[in-house]
């Protein structure tokens, strides 16, 4: 599949790209033609925003996730990934607290979730035209709770 351009800053590449896919040989390419006019509404209306807030550009950890690679990491069976309708990010040199209350307040998205393992943090943000139901989480490392917590270190 050729790249294309999505938003000023943000290809269709860096919504493919992984490591997990790499590892395993897997092709995470979507042959759905819906998929990549979401993944340009999740550049567009998410990511270039937060780019513009915090002049830094986000690192997509987690794109678009074909059923074979959704299923390798672990996925819901019915992941917005798979459809193309949500994005895992970091934003280095900059706290995801902030980022993720700021995102809160200012953007239209469906699911705005603070998450961490172990080793690392991110931001899960979806966005679904026209049914956004505005649900924030964060997990803690064992459990989910509703809305952001009061720190994040």
């Amino acid at each position: 599949m050729e790249n294309q351009r999505l938003t000023k800053h943000f290809n269709l590449y860096d919504f493919l790209a992984s490591e997990t896919a790499l590892l395993m040989d897997i092709e995470n390419v979507p042959h759905e033609p819906d998929v990549l006019p979401r993944l340009g509404k999740l550049a567009e209306l998410l990511l270039e925003p937060v780019l513009a807030q915090f002049n830094t550009r986000p690192q997509i950890t987690s794109g678009y996730r074909c059923p074979e690679l959704n299923e390798r990491v672990g996925g819901s069976a019915t992941s917005q990934h798979m459809m193309g309708c949500a994005v895992d990010f970091q934003l280095p040199g900059t706290n995801l607290l902030d980022v993720a209350l700021w995102m809160k307040e200012a953007l239209d998205y469906d699911q705005l979730l603070l998450e961490r393992s172990a080793s690392e943090r991110w931001i899960h943000v979806s966005y679904v035209a026209g049914a956004n139901r505005k649900q924030v989480k964060w997990f803690d490392g064992h459990k989910w709770h509703e809305g952001l917590p009061e720190t994040w270190s």
